[in-house]
């Protein structure tokens, strides 16, 4: 409590000693110009405090300035009525000029801008009428005035004198208020203020002559600094003039175009004329330089935006709604292998597809392309694409809406991780030594030929075949002269049977092929003995040579009506039967007359092992 009572007290004292100092000093000039009110800046300071300071303290404010308002007006002797009244009417406008900033959201931190100096104009017109219609009806009682023309030069004193206070002072609130108002006095500005000075003494001299108010002098040094942004500058030579004119008027010295204007009249008319003059340059400065800090400020982030392109490990393009390109970073560039001098501002999608088109990066309609994208993107979804590159690189593309319309792709190289799959995918399927199908491909591909035969009613043929006397060999000379054996067996396989058939390793030494397309007996025996004689020939490892050798197992459907495990059945029996009959040979069992006949191929020697001289 105790607190409290000290707080308003000080917000007393402070309020009392401004307003009455700067009442002061205004009554003393009214008296000198035959009380012709010319700055009245008392309420204006009271309101700017009241801001400042929390609300609270506008009561003790308040009665502050009304007390000291009285007091100045006791000191110059007035009569009692202006004693009460005066204060009533300033005290009206300082509580409704509070309330107004208030429900406007007018405050000194608030951002400055040209809608927010209108509405601090649109504040102090509307916070002087009700003080204009109490003061005008104390001069009528005091003086017997017409109440209309005193409450317009009432009503319009009070606008001039306010914003001759508010302008500079909300320029000078800003954050960089101080440093503006220290760069006004830069050395380096001395050729500016030569040049304000010039234009006014040269335009006042001009307007005289031509027979204009000379009031419009103001024009030309405010708008000047106004196109250059100097809000700061532009208000205080706006409120320093304005003053200025005024007292030149009241002492003689300022031209007029009518002579028959009172001395209140001429104030009048030139306050008003400044205030004119003068606030529209201070919306335009308010302007600039509101566009020249949104232009540091999105420079700013441009070169953000550009250092985190610059950086980015993904490509990135922005198209607009038409699909011309807005931006992008070097990386889309050399992701795609373009050229800087062929891609640049509103270069449209199509154009850049083309391009890659050339390279042979790119395969489609671009216009389709677009049209797909663009159908995801107004739908509000996320477009993915990959492509192969002609250099083999793999380029995921993810084309997202942007909130201003068109969309943003980042274009990402996932060549490794595509390897990595393709790789990983390969070795999931196939044999790690022979490199030939393994039997979960097998398994695979042996029901889908299987299915498809039955369906389509075409012959199909399943070879078992196992390498002769490989468990001697591979316990002889050890697992590495068997690994290369079966390398060899394979390579053998791969190559005789190439397109033919399906070459797949089920384990150890056992090996099968599917054939289904030209599956014919005849073609099947061509093949099988190109197989025999193949893996009879001799193979030389480590210093030694070996003759192989291999006995082969076919079962063989002419129309296709069989199933799996029946198929896979008679090859293993029609192998088991090719080894009781001896090696190198091969059985086939034709399901059509169910007949097994067996085929020897000759042998170079005895068909065993060979060492080598």
């Amino acid at each position: 409590m105790t607190a409290t009572i000290g707080r308003q007290v000080k917000a007393f004292l402070l309020g009392y000693t401004v307003f009455f100092a700067l009442a002061m000093g205004s009554v003393f000039l009214a008296r000198l110009s035959d009380d012709v009110a010319i700055f009245w800046p008392a309420n204006a300071a009271i309101v700017a405090l009241a801001m400042v300071m929390s609300q609270r303290n506008l009561v003790a404010l308040v009665l502050a300035a009304y007390i000291a308002n009285a007091t100045t007006q006791v000191m110059f002797g007035d009569q009692w009525m202006a004693i009460l009244g005066f204060p009533l009417a300033n005290a009206t406008e300082i509580v409704c000029m509070f309330l107004l900033m208030r429900w406007l959201g007018i405050g000194l931190s608030k951002e400055f801008t040209p809608n927010f100096a209108l509405k601090l104009l649109g504040a102090v017109a509307t916070a002087a009428v009700p003080a204009a219609l109490v003061g005008s009806h104390v001069v009528l009682a005091l003086f017997g005035a017409p109440v209309y023309d005193t409450f317009i030069h009432w009503w319009a004193g009070d606008i001039v004198s306010s914003m001759i206070v508010y302008m500079p002072l909300f320029a000078f609130a800003r954050k960089d208020g101080w440093n503006a108002f220290l760069r006004m006095f830069d050395a380096r500005r001395l050729g500016e203020w030569t040049i304000v000075a010039l234009s006014c003494v040269v335009g006042f001299f001009v307007l005289v002559a031509i027979h204009l108010p000379p009031a419009i002098v103001l024009l030309f040094p405010t708008l000047w600094l106004a196109l250059r942004g100097r809000v700061l500058e532009v208000a205080l030579i706006s409120s320093v003039l304005s003053l200025a004119t005024s007292a030149a008027v009241v002492i003689g010295i300022w031209p007029s175009l009518s002579a028959d204007l009172s001395l209140r009249d001429a104030v009048f008319q030139q306050q008003t004329f400044s205030l004119f003059c003068t606030f529209p340059t201070y919306l335009i400065a308010i302007a600039v330089e509101n566009l020249r800090r949104l232009q540091i400020q999105t420079a700013q982030r441009n070169d953000i935006l550009n250092l985190m392109l610059s950086n980015m490990n993904e490509g990135v393009s922005m198209f607009d709604q038409n699909g011309r390109l807005t931006l992008w970073n070097q990386k889309y560039l050399d992701i795609f292998g373009m050229q800087e001098e062929e891609v640049h501002q509103g270069v449209g999608f199509t154009e850049l597809l083309e391009l890659q088109r050339k390279n042979g990066d790119f395969e489609g309609n671009p216009q389709e392309l677009q049209n797909t994208i663009l159908g995801y993107v107004n739908r509000d979804q996320i477009f993915t694409g990959e492509t192969i590159l002609n250099t083999g690189r793999y380029i995921k593309s993810h084309h997202a809406p942007t909130p201003v319309g068109g969309w943003i792709g980042t274009h990402e190289d996932v060549t490794h991780n595509r390897l990595l799959e393709e790789r990983l995918a390969f070795e999931s399927r196939h044999d790690a030594l022979t490199g030939l199908a393994n039997r979960r491909y097998f398994d695979q591909e042996y029901s889908h030929q299987v299915k498809v035969s039955r369906e389509g009613k075409n012959a199909i043929a399943l070879f078992t075949i196992d390498l002769d006397r490989f468990k001697t060999l591979n316990d002889s000379y050890g697992h590495d002269v068997g690994d290369a054996v079966l390398v060899w067996a394979a390579d053998i396989m791969r190559s005789v049977v190439d397109e033919a058939g399906f070459v797949a390793r089920i384990g150890g030494d056992e090996f099968m092929v599917i054939v289904s397309e030209d599956a014919n007996e005849h073609n099947l025996r061509s093949l099988a003995k190109a197989l025999l004689a193949k893996l009879n020939e001799p193979l030389e490892i480590a210093g030694h040579t070996f003759i192989c050798g291999a006995s082969i197992g076919i079962a063989y459907a002419p129309d296709g009506q069989t199933d799996k495990d029946h198929l896979m059945t008679q090859s293993d029996v029609a192998l088991y039967s090719a080894k009781q009959s001896g090696r190198n040979i091969f059985k086939l069992v034709n399901f059509a007359n169910n007949k097994a006949e067996d085929t020897r191929v000759s042998t170079r020697g005895d068909g065993q092992k060979h060492a080598a001289s």
